[in-house]
């Protein structure tokens, strides 16, 4: 993530299938390490969750340029 942007802006989307502990630890690894616009935790899918398992964690993001 750091080598696609740098120090823009960035909005990111930390996911996970039933880890929200985690996904909150990754959340504020995020915030502290980037200079987000957006940044917030969403479930997967019922059809995510099932394909890659309990526990999963996720990240999507695109830079604010």
């Amino acid at each position: 993530m750091r080598e696609k942007v740098g120090l823009k802006l960035v909005h990111v989307a930390v996911t996970h299938a039933y880890a929200p502990e985690e996904a909150e630890q990754l959340k504020e690894q995020i915030s502290s390490r980037f200079n987000c616009t957006e940044l917030w935790i969403s479930e997967f899918s019922p059809l995510m969750g099932y394909a890659c398992g309990t526990g999963t964690l996720g990240l999507a993001f695109y830079s604010g340029d």
